[in-house]
């Protein structure tokens, strides 16, 4: 299978800056500019592909291009400088509007703050609206696969041809941001930095798809109620009552589905001098408190007449999700640990160095989707119970080390070595439907040389 794809940006921008006035704490500084770009996209294939003769995967040529235009403006404003607990206190804001050919204009805006205590600690904090629109991909890529689904209409598994394609209505994906966090480098300990941010933030018209059975089985729901509607027009049919076959289904990119996610990342460095060379430690992680995905279907979790759940429903909650893999195609992997950490200590000399990285990834489940022995819904006859899923920690140590053979008038020479997976790991179970936070293939080795000139 072959596919080619070219891309190409004509970008022209103007910009102006400066610090026009003052205010009783200092110069305000601003800036203004507008930018208009225009991306085109080609794609090339080979014939079996645009015939759709493969099994999976069969990218169609396109071609296509869309234009931007921008304009903003942003601004710093002093408003305390020197006063008790008040070092500085900046106020800082943006705005900018973008008007894509696409799919029309659209507003986004910054404001934010820093407040510096005193030396070695600040506070800072951010509320913005921000967008990203389809990209190219998403505006004129088609591809169709086969998959296996059930006819709601007659109750028979088979393979169906499924067309991804994109919809004329696709729009820039809307998001509202808060982050609050604080940086210390302490003056009674030279060297030490840590910082720690929260945020918040919901995006709205994330631009996603619907399943292609959630597709068909919600077609099926509009001709039983003797309206077909949306759902329908996404799926061709042939044949009447029990007799209708599904000849395919078309899966659309839409702005229709929402994210929410909230946590906390954090790092902290110590850098200090032993006898000849300098030892850096690095900490650094993230805990996701929540992932909240929502299809835009409205679900509430369902159960049948004996009580059995059939679904979660449209409001998942996938932090801790490690997984999402079936029958080798991905159905929504996320590889969002509720903690990731990542560790290291090195020290380096002029003529050598050697580090040790360690990297954390916490335990969690395959797919929050589904339901599990333990899990207050877990009942054998429910469609979506599953047998164990839990997925465990694993703490992978990396090694790394290097010597200066030569060095002379900004020309080195130095030999490199490194070990991944220092311990030879394996993935934890399930590996097979696992995405790609973990070490498939063990303890590995490289050796190289470095030259500068």
């Amino acid at each position: 299978q072959f596919q080619s794809i070219t891309t190409t940006q004509l970008v022209g921008a103007a910009n102006i800056r400066g610090e026009p006035f003052s205010t009783w704490a200092g110069p305000v500084s601003f800036a203004v500019g507008a930018e208009y770009r225009k991306d085109t996209a080609e794609s090339v294939v080979d014939s079996l592909a645009a015939a759709g003769r493969y099994n999976f995967s069969n990218p169609k040529p396109y071609e296509g291009e869309f234009t931007t235009k921008e304009a903003y403006a942003e601004i710093v404003v002093p408003l305390v400088r020197d006063a008790p607990f008040f070092q500085s206190l900046d106020l800082n804001g943006a705005i900018r509007y973008t008007d894509y050919d696409v799919s029309g204009g659209v507003t986004t805006w910054k404001i934010g703050a820093t407040w510096d205590v005193l030396d070695g600690l600040r506070f800072r904090t951010t509320r913005s609206r921000d967008i990203r629109a389809p990209n190219a991909a998403e505006l004129f890529s088609v591809t169709s696969t086969q998959s296996t689904l059930r006819n709601p209409f007659n109750g028979v598994s088979r393979s169906y041809t499924i067309i991804f394609e994109p919809s004329a209505t696709l729009a820039p994906e809307k998001a509202d941001t808060f982050t609050v966090g604080a940086v210390i480098s302490p003056s009674f300990l030279p060297g030490f930095t840590a910082s720690v941010d929260f945020y918040d933030i919901k995006i709205n018209g994330a631009i996603a798809s619907f399943p292609a059975q959630s597709i068909v089985d919600n077609c099926y729901a509009e001709v039983q109620a003797g309206a077909p509607g949306t759902f329908c027009a996404m799926t061709s049919l042939s044949g009447t009552g029990a007799a209708t076959d599904i000849n395919s289904v078309s899966v659309q990119l839409l702005n229709l589905a929402s994210l929410e996610t909230r946590g906390v990342d954090f790092e902290m460095i110590y850098r200090f001098n032993v006898g000849p060379g300098r030892v850096t430690t690095r900490l650094m992680g993230a805990y996701v408190k929540d992932l909240i995905s929502d299809d835009g279907l409205g679900n509430a979790p369902s159960y049948n007449a004996a009580g059995i759940l059939q679904n979660r429903g449209s409001r998942i909650n996938r932090a801790g999700q490690l997984g999402g893999f079936t029958s080798g195609l991905n159905t929504g992997a996320t590889n969002v640990p509720h903690w990731q950490v990542n560790a290291s200590i090195g020290y380096e000399t002029d003529k050598w160095g050697t580090s040790l990285n360690a990297r954390w990834i916490d335990s969690g489940i395959v797919d929050a989707t589904l339901v599990q022995p333990g899990d207050p819904d877990y009942n054998p006859a429910s469609p979506i119970s599953v047998g164990n899923m839990n997925v465990a920690s694993r703490l992978y140590l990396n090694w790394s080390g290097n010597i200066n053979l030569m060095e002379n008038n900004g020309k080195t020479v130095q030999l490199y070595a490194v070990v991944n997976n220092l311990l030879d790991k394996e993935p934890p179970f399930p590996s097979t439907q696992l995405a790609g936070l973990y070490d498939r293939i063990g303890r590995a080795y490289k050796v190289g040389v470095r030259f500068a000139f």
